[in-house]
């Protein structure tokens, strides 16, 4: 589902590609957008160098994600940042930012203990289905993920393993 994605790449044939962004990192419901179409495999490396050096250089915060920065931006501003783009400035006096760690855990019997923010997987493996809620319970749900600095679906994953045992 590529207008799902904050970025995507969908083959369109032998070494050709479309190129979606734009999607919500929470994929709450806002849909990403369609680039480009037919971009070669061989010059994909050029074609996003400087979309992601102008998401790097231009975004609101640290915390702004790609997808918000492109779809806050919209297309014709990215299509005239690369119009100007010099290839190779992304490569230029690099500064490594520093990352904020990433702990997942998964909680199996017994107690774990964790950093402030994450949270812990109360079952395993991969995520598969989707939960249709109301607009107003999503909010809910998002503004309570937020303020636990947790993912929505974190958050959707505790409730639902604590409410089943009840």
């Amino acid at each position: 589902r590529p207008y799902m994605a904050e970025f995507a790449l969908v083959g369109m044939g032998a070494e050709q590609y479309q190129v979606w962004m734009g999607g919500s990192p929470n994929q709450d419901g806002r849909t990403g957008w369609r680039w480009k179409d037919r971009v070669k495999a061989a010059a994909l490396e050029e074609t996003l160098e400087p979309i992601l050096f102008m998401w790097k250089t231009q975004r609101t915060s640290k915390a702004e994600r790609f997808g918000d920065f492109t779809n806050r931006v919209g297309a014709d501003a990215i299509d005239a940042y690369i119009a100007q783009y010099k290839p190779g400035t992304a490569f230029e006096n690099v500064v490594v930012e520093e990352l904020e760690p990433v702990t997942r855990t998964v909680t199996t019997k017994g107690t774990t203990t964790k950093p402030r923010g994450t949270a812990d997987r109360l079952t395993s493996g991969p995520r598969k289905q989707q939960v249709r809620v109301t607009e107003e319970l999503h909010g809910m749900l998002k503004a309570k993920a937020e303020a636990d600095g947790v993912h929505i679906s974190d958050l959707v994953e505790q409730l639902l393993v604590h409410g089943i045992k009840m």
